[in-house]
């Protein structure tokens, strides 16, 4: 029997196994702020050096974690990269201020690395709010 519809896949770090199993539609948090990353995954799928690009995207989910616990690293990222998100609501708490810098000096870090390893052309948007933060001169 076969099965009629679309099926959507909500892990971030295996777009490409997905990618190579068919799947079209994709659901996940990295989505909001590395759209544009997950994007050229599937602009260079299969043909390109899409496992570069993966790669930069599963350093980015990793970098996520290094947020204290209990902090909305979802909603830090999207601070930095220039979309006021508002407080933490509960069950969840604001970074402290050291948190957040120390967090946007290892981002910027990332963005300047995956700008060069995927000689992008344009600056990703998870890192363009970073030339507007206090940060500024971390990535520029």
């Amino acid at each position: 029997r076969r099965v009629h519809g679309e099926f959507f896949f909500g892990r971030d770090e295996m777009t490409v196994q997905a990618l190579a199993i068919g799947i079209k539609g994709f659901i996940g948090s990295q989505y909001n702020f590395a759209g544009d990353l997950y994007n050229l995954i599937h602009k260079r799928w299969p043909h390109d050096d899409h496992l570069a690009v993966q790669s930069q995207a599963e350093k980015l989910l990793l970098l996520e974690g290094t947020l204290p616990t209990g902090v909305n690293n979802v909603k830090v990222i999207m601070n930095l990269a220039g979309h006021a998100m508002g407080p933490a609501r509960l069950p969840y708490v604001d970074a402290d201020a050291d948190s957040v810098a120390r967090f946007a000096a290892r981002l910027a870090k990332w963005c300047k690395e995956t700008q060069e390893k995927l000689q992008l052309q344009t600056v990703l948007d998870v890192c363009v709010g970073l030339r507007t933060t206090s940060v500024d001169n971390i990535f520029l």
